[in-house]
């Protein structure tokens, strides 16, 4: 569970704990405030904010590129709640509404190409480094 964490510290051991503890408390909010929409989008602001600044002061994860992506993941985030402030119901333009919902979903799109091409990218990346190394062995 712990594996690409900087398992020598205590306050990365404890990222996995603070993203489930956000989780958790969204959901609170959401299934008792089901009527203040501001209350949970402010939520949603706040916790991406969070762990927005608990990354970049404790950088949790070993690999340099698993922080980055996390940031650039909740930073997606973090934009996509703005999105979604002008999609609640302070907003009465319908076109404008419908242009916002497309953006909403190509970010999300972009955002997924984005996970799958990095992960794919180091995959592939560390299959070939090994079977390189393995060559080398075996000629060695």
């Amino acid at each position: 569970m712990f594996s690409e964490f900087r398992i020598d510290r205590k306050s990365a051991r404890m990222f996995n704990f603070f993203f489930l503890l956000r989780r958790l408390f969204y959901a609170t909010v959401l299934v008792f405030s089901s009527e203040f929409v501001c209350l949970q989008l402010t939520v949603l602001n706040i916790g991406s904010f969070v762990i927005i600044q608990y990354v970049l002061n404790k950088w949790p994860y070993r690999l340099a590129y698993m922080n980055r992506l996390e940031l650039a993941n909740e930073s997606i985030i973090l934009s996509l709640t703005y999105i979604l402030w002008t999609l609640s119901d302070y907003q009465g333009d319908v076109n404008m509404k419908m242009k916002l919902g497309w953006l909403y979903c190509f970010v999300i799109v972009i955002c997924l190409m984005m996970n799958f091409g990095v992960m794919l990218y180091f995959a592939v990346w560390v299959s070939c480094k090994k079977k390189c190394y393995k060559a080398k062995l075996k000629r060695d």
